[in-house]
């Protein structure tokens, strides 16, 4: 039997509704589970949005007790303790979440892959990226406190904070997020950490790298398979792609 909602916002307009249930997929009326979702009136559907990144249920449901919608109805805010929401959520506690429906249901588009920068530094090229690109994922891997609030700030600042995380550590110190793409532009001793970050980065993952012909040496030398390309407007500089494979 179907349970009632037991938390309910509604937009300014009055056609967006957001509320809690455990009467939705993907296990419906199961013991001691309830989803977040939205009912849009002018679209005739219901949409569960207390889902992973790439679209997968939640992996913890047990404190799904608020929501909060804004004006329009586009801004779902919730309360959860799932762990797989968003990349880099490693506190093992219940999180503010604020997903962005966008002018189109999520399931509308395809999610990017997600992607790990190593070394971000000042947070290029991932942030320009993160603004232009409105479903990407990322996790900015920054050992430099002072450069790891940077990249926080900047990340409020342009409005994507929702859909990365920071990490303030030695990349080597840290498990490897499970990512399709690694990228690294700023890490210091670059050539000579690169054996490291091929050891860390996750199997069928793909690394992006920026160099000229000293790190494609570097490549050839530690035996890896790569392309590249010419950056554009330069007559040194590539992007290496360099696929791990097993």
């Amino acid at each position: 039997r179907a349970q009632p909602s037991r938390v309910v916002a509604i937009s300014g307009d009055g056609n967006v509704v957001a509320f809690v249930s455990s009467s939705l997929p993907p296990c419906n009326n199961c013991p001691g589970r309830s989803e977040v979702a939205v009912y849009d009136r002018t679209l005739g559907d219901v949409q569960v949005v207390n889902v992973g990144w790439d679209g997968s249920p939640a992996n913890d449901f047990g404190s799904n007790e608020a929501v909060a919608l804004d004006s329009t109805g586009r801004y779902v805010g919730f309360i959860s303790l799932a762990g797989n929401l968003v990349i880099g959520d490693s506190n093992n506690g219940a999180d503010m979440f604020l997903r962005d429906r966008g002018p189109m249901p999520a399931c509308a588009y395809q999610v990017s892959p997600p992607v790990v920068d190593v070394g971000a530094g000042g947070g290029l090229p991932t942030i320009p990226c993160l603004i232009v690109q409105p479903d990407l994922r990322a996790v900015l891997i920054e050992s430099s406190q002072k450069k790891a609030v940077f990249l926080r700030e900047s990340l409020s600042h342009a409005g994507v904070s929702a859909r990365a995380s920071v990490i303030n550590e030695r990349f080597e110190t840290v498990v490897a997020p499970a990512v399709d793409f690694v990228t690294c532009r700023a890490l210091d001793r670059f050539e000579e950490m690169l054996p490291k970050l091929l050891d860390w980065a996750p199997v069928n993952s793909t690394l992006l790298l920026f160099g000229g012909e000293a790190l494609e040496a570097r490549i050839k030398r530690l035996g890896v398979i790569s392309e590249r390309a010419l950056m554009p407007r330069s007559e040194g500089r590539f992007l290496f792609v360099v696929p791990l494979v097993p």
